[in-house]
């Protein structure tokens, strides 16, 4: 017999799919899997509960759980690529895959400066970097820091 402060989550199957959602999140953010495992990953789960439907009433009975099971993994497979698709390191323009030590960045700076103790701070969007003697578009911002110098700011 349940406490009677317990929620039954089987009540409430969208809470178990968010939290599945959730996990697939967290564990692209921690781990960063590759999409190419994540798209295994996601085949093979919606293979498993497709495969389902060929199985005969006894045993679809006897392995109702397991749909389930390969359901949430399926939504644990879509919160991986989506955190995937929104990171930048993945996207073929940003400065982080085209920039080196040596190569210069054209910026616009976002915002106002910000005064600090001993510095000012502005974000900045990258529009492009100098690489091998030409310019190449890019996208990112960065965080910039300049010191404070009582000659040129007053």
């Amino acid at each position: 017999m349940p406490l009677p402060n317990q929620i039954p989550v089987k009540n409430y199957p969208f809470i178990r799919l968010v939290a599945a959602f959730i996990a697939g999140i967290i564990a692209e953010w921690y781990f960063n899997v590759q999409v190419s495992t994540i798209i295994i990953f996601a085949s093979s789960s919606l293979g498993f509960a497709c495969s389902y439907s060929i199985l005969s009433s006894s045993k679809k009975f006897l392995f109702e759980w397991l749909r389930g099971v390969f359901i949430l993994l399926l939504f644990v497979a879509a919160g991986m690529m989506t955190t995937w698709q929104q990171n930048v390191r993945h996207d073929k323009n940003w400065y982080g895959n085209i920039y080196s030590s040596n190569s210069n960045l054209l910026v616009t700076i976002k915002e106002p400066l910000i005064e600090k103790a001993n510095s000012y701070k502005a974000v900045a969007e990258i529009n492009a970097a100098y690489v091998n003697k030409r310019w190449l578009t890019t996208t990112g911002n960065i965080l910039m820091y300049f010191k404070k110098d009582s000659v040129f700011w007053r």
